[in-house]
């Protein structure tokens, strides 16, 4: 619940950036309806133009009918028209492109055949690193619920998130993870506070989280269903997006996020 409610809200905050706005329709709609509305033709090559054709509606007043052009779609924004996405897909892949590292900063443990992910990580633990899978936080927005934060936890602090995935949906739901953790970490000292004492109890007391720690490293440790390496067009379009939105937001919070592949025995 506090993964969708939160995911809900970074979509509603940009959306709203792009000048749209996300509402939920518990009745039927009022005011004028114009499906066949168009402005004025266009080209890729022409200044941007305003269309006297153009029509908001009054409740919505970022809503504008976008006259086509072929394939191409274009939105009304203070007065003029742009084309959308004309380079969003190269931006996309350019970005996904820089999460993944020439060099790792460092080294996973081999996942041997067979094993499930609660051993792989176990696995993990006994090169010195703490585990945390299936360690839950309370969700500080419904205390019945239960947020995990991570799989691992490096001597330096770095927050690791495993998966063994060959599809979209479980790669989504891993990176959109990886930002509610680390938001969770920055705006909640109770969270904070739960998530030191779970690391100080499962390191037998022997690794300390300061007070006010937040990451400033997530590694998103990836395992192939089908043993094939892991590389930046290995992930699906739509995970693709996630993964750039979700580095995008952690950015801003001085967060690194980087997505390594987990080699395997044969």
């Amino acid at each position: 619940m506090l993964t969708c409610a939160l995911e809900l809200l970074k979509v509603a905050e940009e959306l709203c950036d792009a000048g749209i706005e996300l509402e939920f329709l518990t009745a039927p709609r009022t005011g004028k309806h114009d499906p066949g509305g168009h402005g004025p033709p266009c080209s890729r090559s022409s200044p941007p133009w305003q269309s006297p054709n153009a029509t908001t509606s009054a409740a919505r007043p970022w809503r504008a009918r976008r006259p086509p052009q072929g394939s191409c779609r274009f939105c009304l924004m203070d007065g003029e028209w742009y084309e959308i996405g004309s380079a969003y897909l190269e931006e996309i892949a350019a970005a996904v492109a820089g999460l993944f590292p020439s060099a790792p900063c460092f080294d996973l443990p081999v996942w041997k055949q067979g094993d499930s992910e609660n051993e792989y990580n176990a696995l993990a633990k006994a090169c010195g690193w703490i585990c945390l899978d299936t360690k839950n936080v309370a969700n500080p927005m419904r205390r019945t619920d239960q947020v995990e934060i991570c799989d691992l936890v490096t001597d330096e602090n770095t927050l690791v998130l495993v998966k063994r995935a060959d599809s979209s949906r479980p790669l989504s739901r891993l990176f959109s993870q990886a930002r509610v953790a680390v938001e969770l970490l920055y705006e909640s000292d109770d969270v904070r506070a739960q998530f030191a004492a779970m690391v100080l109890k499962e390191s037998d007391n022997e690794h300390t989280l300061p007070e006010d720690f937040t990451p400033k490293r997530v590694v998103i440790a990836i395992l192939r269903k089908n043993r094939e390496e892991r590389t930046p067009e290995s992930i699906l379009g739509f995970s693709q997006i996630t993964i750039a939105q979700t580095a995008e937001a952690l950015a801003t919070r001085g967060v690194t996020v980087e997505v390594v592949g987990i080699s395997s025995t044969t």
